[in-house]
């Protein structure tokens, strides 16, 4: 999840506190919309070596969707 959460913290400049970060969803951070959403799936991709499939990216909305997509991955 560290990766994770330092993907997150560059692209927002700012730290995050574990709890917090698990419970952050798209619109609760200033600037967390659906252009830097792409961003951060592109860099998710780069930094996991992996490309995401379409079809499962309806609901990329929260760090909770990342770490469950990782975790069922077996990418964290």
């Amino acid at each position: 999840m560290m990766k994770l959460k330092k993907i997150f913290e560059k692209r927002f400049k700012r730290k995050f506190d574990n709890k917090i970060f698990k419970k952050l969803t798209i619109g609760d951070i200033n600037g967390w919309d659906s252009m830097s959403n792409l961003d951060i799936i592109f860099e998710i991709e780069e930094t996991f070596n992996f490309k995401f499939k379409t079809k499962d990216l309806e609901n990329a909305n929260s760090v909770n969707f990342f770490i469950k997509y990782l975790k069922k991955k077996k990418l964290i």
